[in-house]
């Protein structure tokens, strides 16, 4: 609990077990081959379509409840497939924080190496002062538009400091990182010829009560809209 609150990361290498994960890659494939996309997202209120990711949310929260000491509530899931690009000069491949404060579990598909461009996150963040920063954001465009906001640091805002320490967590397939998004993190260059699968899983926390964003308001409203939908589809 003191790591993660600290540092603001936590890696769990093969928390997924071989015979979940291949049923989790088919799952994966066919979400990706039905959109001939690259991303897809899974909205919280759709997961009772899909009983193994309900069964990895739950064994998250768990997880989390018993490490970290906090309570989450899922958000939504993106499944992303990421190959080579040529241009890594602007987010999310730049040091960032996330403009909304996330609980964020990244669950690696493939076996990802420093040729797979892993995630990279900060070893010597400042969590409390990056929250601070994060409400002088908000305060500086408070009254803007939602347009004119998603304009400026359009993901996250952006860390030049020369001071950070970063790691590439480099996992087997199957392994998680879990991430509060006020530790400074940006998504590796993936080399020619290789690629990188993940579930990208969203949370609400139980930390933030930040500056955006209130954890028990969101919780209720977020189980309200499941109950409204599974009456719906009665």
């Amino acid at each position: 609990m003191a790591f993660f609150k600290h540092n603001g990361y936590l890696e769990k290498k093969e928390f997924i077990d071989k015979k979940l994960l291949e049923k989790l890659e088919n799952l994966y494939n066919h979400e990706l081959n039905n959109t001939n996309a690259n991303v897809v997202k899974l909205d919280f209120i759709n997961l009772n379509r899909y009983e193994i990711l309900n069964e990895i949310n739950q064994n998250f929260i768990k997880l989390i409840r018993d490490e970290i000491k906090i309570d989450i509530v899922l958000r939504n899931i993106w499944l992303q497939k990421s190959n080579f690009e040529s241009i890594h000069n602007s987010v999310p491949y730049i040091p960032h924080i996330d403009k909304k404060r996330y609980f964020k579990i990244f669950l690696y598909l493939n076996d990802v190496d420093k040729e797979n461009g892993p995630l990279s996150v900060c070893t010597n963040a400042n969590i409390r002062d990056n929250e601070f920063k994060r409400k002088s954001w908000w305060k500086k465009v408070e009254g803007k538009s939602r347009d004119q906001i998603n304009k400026e640091d359009n993901h996250g805002l952006v860390f030049e400091n020369e001071n950070l320490n970063f790691k590439s967590v480099c996992l087997p397939a199957g392994s998680i990182v879990a991430l509060d998004t006020n530790c400074p993190h940006f998504a590796g260059k993936i080399k020619e010829g290789f690629d990188r699968k993940i579930l990208r899983f969203n949370f609400f926390s139980s930390f933030e009560n930040s500056y955006d964003i209130n954890f028990k308001a969101k919780k209720l409203f977020l189980n309200i809209s499941k109950i409204v939908n599974y009456y719906k589809n009665l």
